[in-house]
């Protein structure tokens, strides 16, 4: 099972505070990809600004399915505590975390 090196507050870790990768997806993605949304409190996908600047009247549209689970599970955690059970991705690396049923 794997264990957190340090230990998050609640913000810090929505925020993935020394994170790679948003732990909480199908596939990899790295948080620098990723824009947070402080209202939220999650992450959601950058707007494809190509798109807008071709059709220049268009308004920026934020889905919900643009956005990304949330990272935190509303708890506080220590270093050593395991991973929350809803990551799916190793918040370093990127890879799928495997379950040990």
């Amino acid at each position: 099972m794997m264990k957190l090196s340090r230990s998050y507050t609640v913000e810090e870790m929505d925020r993935g505070a020394g994170m790679n990768y948003h732990p909480v997806t199908r596939r990899s993605r790295s948080i620098q990809e990723l824009v947070y949304d402080e209202t939220k409190r999650m992450f959601r996908q950058l707007l494809d600004i190509g798109a807008l600047m071709e059709n220049p009247g268009a308004k920026a549209k934020i889905d919900s399915k643009d956005y990304f689970p949330r990272i935190g599970d509303g708890n506080p955690h220590e270093a050593g505590d395991s991973y929350p059970s809803h990551w799916s991705r190793d918040p370093h690396t990127g890879e799928k975390l495997v379950d040990e049923d």
